[in-house]
């Protein structure tokens, strides 16, 4: 029995000790509220980039409902995105945030490469930080 309880303890320490520390370079700073006022569901997606290059990344891992559960924003509803936004600004100058609003089934049914191809994407959002503040960082879809 104590051999159980003192291996549940060393797993417990692993566990504990093994869980990387935010990096406070890359602090939570800012938050974006996206708003589905659509009766869809949708899969919000976001990326930081250059005005120069807005293409969609095509990502190592592919994107699907199931991997991306906490990114889903039923109808009628609003998700809130927390990031580093403002850090980002400040370093990127004229830097952009990219968001991309999809439908679950076009997510379930392209592979992710093909998507990115296709652009299929119902609404996508180019917007610096300007545009936020305009927007007293709210998105709305439809807009």
């Amino acid at each position: 029995m104590k051999l159980i309880k003192y291996l549940f303890y060393f797993g417990l320490v692993l566990i504990l000790f093994g869980c990387p520390i935010m990096d406070s370079d890359i602090a939570v700073d800012s938050k974006i509220t996206v708003v589905n006022n659509s009766d869809e569901r949708l899969i919000v997606h976001y990326e930081f980039n250059q005005p120069a290059d807005t293409a969609l990344s095509d990502l190592s891992f592919p994107i699907n409902s199931l991997n991306y559960g906490s990114r889903i924003v039923e109808p009628k509803s609003e998700i809130i995105l927390y990031s580093y936004f403002n850090e980002y600004f400040d370093k990127a100058g004229d830097g952009i945030v990219m968001i991309y609003l999809f439908s679950p089934d076009t997510i379930d049914f392209y592979p992710w490469s093909e998507i990115v191809q296709g652009n299929h994407v119902l609404k996508r959002f180019d917007l610096n930080e300007s545009d936020l503040d305009s927007l007293e960082w709210y998105v709305y879809f439809p807009d």
